[in-house]
């Protein structure tokens, strides 16, 4: 097997069951989470904007509808014009979610799994996690693997502490195996099926948006408070260190 396709399984299989891991592994045990939520979003926001924006222009730039189709034409034009229209959608779309279904105190509701709540979150965070999947298995260059990993591994710890303060049993019983069927489901999609350009380029922008509003949300709470000085590191670290890889 080349190194790129073992470094790839390695990352999709740790990425995958981070879940079912997560409470062993948790940055929190050791580290204030004022300090380390700050940290990791960071570095996710610093892949969203250098990582995954210029993906979704690659993807448009080598978009091309098929003769015939009105509908494609239209769609594949849009992209190319205006290829963050997406991105705002998925934000837009995610935010009045989030508003529609009355969300209490910031990540401390605790209704049941049947709830609106979780399910929304669940199918929210499935979509994104299937996404992630599908992009990580098209990789094929062992430092872009690597960068991706790390974002990732980063970014899903923290999906994972908020979902558990959240929707705590229903999320343990159900909503960990969810995640990790996800993005196992959109790895094997990713070796199994090739998606047009055009296509990608709408899903991760929309699925960027909802991230970028996570993110957001994260940071700007008043009940966490996470430390500015931790979030601005990670950026900077990251970013240089996306730079030279």
């Amino acid at each position: 097997m080349p190194l790129h396709q073992l470094i790839n399984l390695i990352a999709a299989l740790t990425l995958a069951f981070l879940h079912q891991w997560a409470a062993y592994v948790h940055p929190g045990k050791y580290i204030d989470r004022r300090y380390w939520l700050a940290f990791a979003d960071g570095i996710s926001i610093t892949y969203i904007f250098i990582g995954l924006l210029p993906e979704i222009l690659h993807q448009a730039e080598a978009s091309s509808a098929p003769p015939g189709s009105s509908f494609a034409q239209l769609l594949i034009t849009s992209i190319e014009q205006y290829p963050f229209l997406p991105l705002l959608a998925g934000f837009t779309v995610f935010f009045g979610l989030e508003k529609g279904i009355g969300r209490k105190n910031g990540f401390t509701d605790q209704r049941a799994e049947g709830s609106v709540h979780f399910w929304v979150h669940m199918v929210g965070v499935s979509l994104y996690k299937i996404i992630l999947g599908y992009l990580l298995a098209n990789m094929t260059n062992v430092a872009a693997i690597a960068s991706f990993a790390v974002a990732m591994l980063m970014h899903f710890l923290v999906i994972d502490f908020h979902l558990v303060e959240m929707h705590h049993a229903a999320y343990q019983r159900i909503g960990r195996w969810l995640l990790t069927l996800s993005f196992m489901a959109g790895w094997i999609l990713g070796l199994l099926l090739s998606i047009s350009p055009g296509i990608l380029a709408v899903m991760i922008s929309f699925v960027a948006g909802g991230a970028v509003l996570m993110i957001i949300q994260d940071e700007f709470s008043e009940a966490h408070g996470n430390s500015y000085a931790a979030f601005v590191t990670a950026v900077v670290v990251y970013t240089a260190l996306l730079i030279v890889l």
